[in-house]
């Protein structure tokens, strides 16, 4: 059986982030199949069909899998998570 690609387009909402800038989204309900993490959890290498640049690098601006510092940071974050700041 073909699986359909499709979407719900929810309420859109501006993200304030901790320094200032405002980004504006919108939330949407997707099949879960098309989620993707942009690295893996545990060993922080690349996430196989995340969408690249178009110099073959993943999009995501932080390079987890070559910082140990970013790493840390993640690890950090996760010991010490904070739910409301998830989502504003």
């Amino acid at each position: 059986m073909m699986k359909l690609k499709a979407f719900i387009l929810g309420k859109p909402t501006t993200i304030h982030l901790p320094n200032g800038d405002r980004h504006r989204g919108q939330f949407a309900i997707v099949d879960l199949d098309w989620i993707k993490a942009s690295h893996d959890e545990q060993t922080f290498a690349d996430t196989p069909g995340y969408p690249t640049n178009s110099d073959g690098r993943n999009v995501n601006d932080r390079n987890y899998s070559g910082d140990p510092n970013a790493q840390a940071l993640v690890e950090e974050y996760a010991r010490n998570l904070e739910p409301g700041s998830l989502i504003n």
